[in-house]
């Protein structure tokens, strides 16, 4: 009886419990040498006693590590362990008492399954619960920073997820990258567009400016000449500047409607404001009511917040250019209200003769304004502006200026007006020509403003979507990556788990087809194939064993039912025999009797047969014994038994048939027999039969015998006629 050996895939990862196993099993080894040297029982018993107490010790340590690991399933494990304890005893009494090698054997076979059940089933479910305690003597190596937050991470999520996290990762990268541009460019797009709208109120504020500028200089020289100059030019500007009020007041609306800035929507409110109060400002204007410094204080501070609205384009985040232009917009516009202040202190120093060093002062900061505003816009001007300006600035209108300036200056200086031919009207009317070439300068910048905002906002609509549509692809390729890696890893280690799964079941017939690099999980797919093979051989081994044992088996049946059936039917003809028959028609007589149903029984000889055996042999006359039985059962019922007692002599049991059917069968039976034609070696053979018919009759036939005997009797009968015929024994 060869013991057991110690297998190290029996190892449960803790030295002191596979040191207990190995242990044990040198004890169940040695109790099978005691049994296998037949040893005394006392010796037998001390073995057994030392299992029973290293057993014992074993629990108690086992239950001990479970129970500081924290295992679930300790109560369970427990009530194992103290189920064998209770065992023991039992298995001792049997081998002690066993009366043969045999229950010696199964005792040990027993120990031996129990403590691999124990080992492989038991304590292998326990081992994962110790090693995450850290417990096992694995586990006690030190690990890396990144091992660490890779178990944890494997034990917490699955093989799927994580693959998708690292497909994830970058694809959010550039999926959040993707939505910094895509909300850049929208910010970008949403700008160019509400400066493209903002770009109209800059028009209305340039042509409301110009007209206010133009109605505060009139006014200006107006009061100055104490109302006897301008009435006329007065009343026509002030309906220029009501319809560009209206003008501005309607794109205000409009524009109250977006989303502005707060400084965009406080400036327009202002000057919405400035604007409500014009007309009384106007009325007093004509009730000879309000001052010039009044007068000018109200138009400047309302043309002041107009030219804030544009200005405040530039907190709005715009490019480099767009800014550069917007700046030369308001550089002109400003320069424009500082000619139109000159215009208005030129106006009211001619219309008034004010000739004071304080006038003088005014009108030389007035003409260094403008300079600056000049160099500043030379300075953010494009090349195409700057050449625009400068053909304004060399036309005569501008030269006339420079010339009544210099003029005008001249006079502050001396207070003589007597040597130049300045008046007022001719100042006006100069400085006007000059403020409308600034205004349509002005009104040039703002188209440039709005083409550019125009091409920026397409350009940045493109761009918009190009980032959607890089956005989608991003979106895209990334479920196309997940898909993919679903497929490649996820669906064939799927499908491996199954495979293993049914494997484990004892089914070997998942293969797989598809081919796989030299990777982990081809590697592994590889070894589940050779498993397979190594277990399907093993399998097929076994197979041919139990086929040869059942072929064996198959044999010895089928000599066993030849045996049955030569005991019971005729060898060379294949028909009942006279034993099975006499049995049949016993059992079928005892039913007619009971039940009272016919019954017929026919009696067949062939006619002449013994002629046959001597004219072509007796091979030829079997021949002729097996085609007349095949015509008896062609011709006869299923339900009939057909039967040969000898020599060329047959019966025919016919359950359920009186004597008229029975007549009729037989008479077909003769008439095919007559028929027959039987070629044995090239001679043709020609037989004929007599039928002699028996039917059963209440009190008459009590047993088979007499059947076959009133049978035979009306068999006689037909020979005795001529054969070749068929006679009833009710007619003898």
């Amino acid at each position: 009886m060869a013991g057991f050996e110690w297998n190290q895939g029996l190892s449960v990862g803790v030295e002191a419990i596979d040191n207990d196993h190995k242990r044990l099993l040198a004890i169940i080894s040695d109790l099978a040498n005691a049994i296998e040297e037949n040893h005394e029982k006392e010796i037998i018993g001390q073995v057994f006693t030392k299992l029973e107490e290293y057993v014992s010790l074993h629990f108690q340590r086992e239950e001990a590590l479970m129970a500081r690991c924290g295992y679930p399933d300790l109560d369970e494990h427990i009530q194992g362990h103290q189920s064998f304890i209770n065992k023991i005893p039992e298995l001792k009494e049997q081998l002690l008492h066993a009366d043969s090698v045999e229950v010696a054997r199964d005792v040990y076979l027993f120990l031996v399954d129990w403590l691999l059940n124990h080992i492989a089933v038991d304590d292998m479910s326990y081992h994962q619960c110790v090693s995450d305690k850290g417990a096992t003597d694995s586990t006690n190596k030190p690990q890396r920073f990144f091992s660490k937050i890779g178990r944890f991470i494997s034990a917490r999520l699955p093989l799927g997820k994580r693959i998708l996290l690292t497909a994830f990762i970058p694809a959010l990268g550039m999926l959040l990258l993707s939505l910094v541009l895509l909300s850049s460019s929208i910010s970008r797009y949403q700008t160019m567009e509400q400066l493209s709208e903002l770009t109209g109120i800059a028009h209305e504020v340039n042509t409301l400016s110009h007209s206010l500028q133009a109605e505060r200089g009139l006014t200006t020289g107006l009061i100055a000449s104490q109302y006897q100059v301008f009435s006329l030019d007065i009343a026509k500007t002030r309906l220029q500047t009501d319809q560009a009020i209206k003008d501005f007041l309607v794109r205000a609306k409009q524009l109250s409607e977006n989303e502005l800035s707060p400084q965009i929507q406080t400036l327009l409110q202002e000057s919405s404001n400035w604007l409500d109060v014009i007309d009384q400002q106007r009325e007093k204007v004509d009730q000879q009511e309000l001052s010039i410094i009044e007068m000018q204080h109200y138009y400047t501070a309302l043309i002041d917040y107009l030219l804030k609205i544009p200005a405040a384009f530039t907190f709005m985040g715009l490019d480099a250019e767009l800014e550069s232009h917007l700046s030369s917009f308001t550089s002109v516009v400003n320069l424009k209200e500082v000619a139109g202040q000159e215009r208005a202190l030129g106006t009211l120093i001619l219309a008034d003769d004010r000739m004071n060093q304080s006038e003088l002062h005014k009108l030389i900061s007035l003409m260094g304004q403008q300079q600056g505003l000049i160099q500043y816009f030379n300075q953010v001007a494009s090349i195409s502006q700057q050449k625009a300006y400068q053909r304004m600035e060399s036309s005569e209108s501008f030269q006339q200026v420079e010339s009544l300036e210099l003029q005008l200056y001249r006079v502050l200086q001396t207070k003589n007006r007597e040597d130049i031919q300045l008046t007022e009207a001719l100042w006006f009317s100069a400085l006007s020509e000059k403020i409308d070439l600034l205004k349509a300068l002005a009104d040039k910048l703002v188209m440039d403003i709005t083409e550019l905002a125009d091409q920026n906002a397409a350009d940045a609509r493109l761009k918009l979507y190009l980032t959607s549509l890089i956005l989608l692809l991003i979106t895209g390729l990334t479920l196309l990556a997940c898909w993919m890696l679903n497929i490649s890893i996820i669906s064939p280690v799927a499908m491996l788990n199954r495979a293993m799964v049914r494997l484990s079941k004892g089914d070997q017939s998942f293969v797989f087809t598809d081919r796989f690099v030299d990777d982990e999980l081809g590697r592994t797919i590889k070894a589940y194939e050779s498993c397979r093979r190594s277990l399907l051989q093993a399998d097929i081994r076994n197979k041919v064993h139990q086929q040869r044992q059942l072929m064996d088996l198959k044999h010895k049946t089928i000599e066993h039912e030849r045996y049955r059936r030569l005991a019971s039917t005729d060898s060379l003809t294949g028909a009942v025999n006279r034993r099975k028959f006499n049995k049949l028609a016993e059992h079928e007589l005892g039913r007619v009797q009971r039940y009272r149903r016919p019954l017929s029984l026919l009696m067949l000889d062939i006619d002449y047969f013994k002629r046959v055996n001597d004219t072509y042999g007796h091979a030829a006359g079997d021949e002729v014994l097996k085609v007349f039985y095949q015509a008896c059962v062609d011709t006869a019922r299923k339900t009939d038994i057909v039967a040969r007692l000898g020599g060329e002599e047959f019966a025919i049991l016919m359950p359920e048939t009186d004597l008229n059917a029975a007549r009729k069968v037989a008479e077909r039976i003769r008439h095919n027999v007559e028929l027959l034609s039987i070629e044995v070696e090239e001679h043709n053979i020609a037989v004929t039969v007599s039928i002699g018919i028996s039917s059963w009759e209440q009190g008459r036939f009590k047993q088979v015998n007499q059947m076959l005997s009133a049978a035979d009797e009306a068999l006689y009968m037909a020979k005795a006629q001529g054969r070749n015929q068929v006679v009833l024994f009710s007619d003898i």
